[in-house]
C-alpha cells in the first residue's frame, strides 16, 4: 500500500498513515494506491462523514462502500478493510453491469421496433393540439375563426318552468297570470310616483 508517496508493507503500519491522509485530505483527492487502484477520500462534513473511493486509473471507473464513515468512527484499519471490501466487489459489479448492459441492448432492440411503427393516436393528438391552440389563443382573448370543436359537447338549456301554483298569504292559490298582471301593476304605479 501507498499512503502519500510512501510504502507501507504492513498493515499495522498504513492504518496510521491512511487515517492521517484521510483526515488531512482536500474533498475528492488522492491519498494512496492500493491494489492498482487510486484511493480518493470525499469529505461530506461534520454531520455525513468521509466516503473512500477507489478508482481504476485505466477507465476513471470509480467504486465506493457506499457508506460514509463519522469522523470519530474513522480508523486506519477500519480504512483498510473497507478498501478491502470496496475492491472485492469491483468483479461482481462488472458482472453486474455487463448483465444490465445486455438487458439494455435487448430493450434497445424493442424500441427500436417500436419506433419504426406509425403512432396509431397520430391523428387524435393532431386534433388535440389544435384545439388546445384554439382554445390558448381564445383564453388569452385572441379572435378564434373556424369551427366549435370535435370535443365540444354543448349543454342542455335549463328548462324554462313555470310556476304551477302560489298562494297568498291567507293560503289561497293564485294562478301565475294574475300574479303577473299584479307585478306589472305595481311597477307601473311605481315608475309614476318617480
Amino acid at each position: 500500500m501507498k499512503v502519500q508517496g510512501d510504502n507501507f508493507e504492513e498493515r499495522s503500519e498504513a492504518g496510521p498513515a491512511i487515517l492521517n491522509a484521510i483526515k488531512h485530505a482536500a474533498n475528492n483527492e488522492k491519498i494512496g494506491e492500493y491494489q492498482g487502484f487510486d484511493v480518493k477520500v470525499l469529505d461530506h462534513g461534520p454531520q455525513a462523514g468521509y466516503e473512500l473511493l477507489v478508482e481504476n486509473t485505466a477507465t476513471g471507473q470509480r467504486y465506493s462502500g457506499g457508506l460514509n464513515v463519522m469522523y470519530a468512527d474513522m480508523t486506519g484499519p477500519g480504512a483498510i478493510v473497507r478498501l478491502d471490501n470496496i475492491i472485492k466487489k469491483v468483479p461482481q459489479r462488472l458482472e453486474d453491469s455487463r448483465k444490465q448492459l445486455k438487458e439494455s441492448e435487448k430493450n434497445l432492440e424493442t424500441y427500436k421496433g417500436l419506433e419504426a411503427k406509425p403512432f396509431e393516436y397520430e391523428k387524435q393528438l393532431d386534433s388535440a393540439e389544435k384545439e388546445l391552440d384554439r382554445i390558448s389563443k381564445k383564453l388569452q382573448g385572441q379572435k378564434v375563426e373556424g369551427n366549435e370543436s370535435d370535443n365540444y359537447v354543448p349543454e342542455p338549456e335549463p328548462e324554462e318552468i313555470e310556476p304551477e301554483y302560489h298562494y297568498s298569504a291567507r293560503g289561497e292559490e293564485i294562478k301565475a297570470e294574475d300574479e303577473v298582471a299584479a307585478v306589472k301593476a305595481e311597477v307601473v304605479t311605481s315608475k309614476r310616483k318617480l
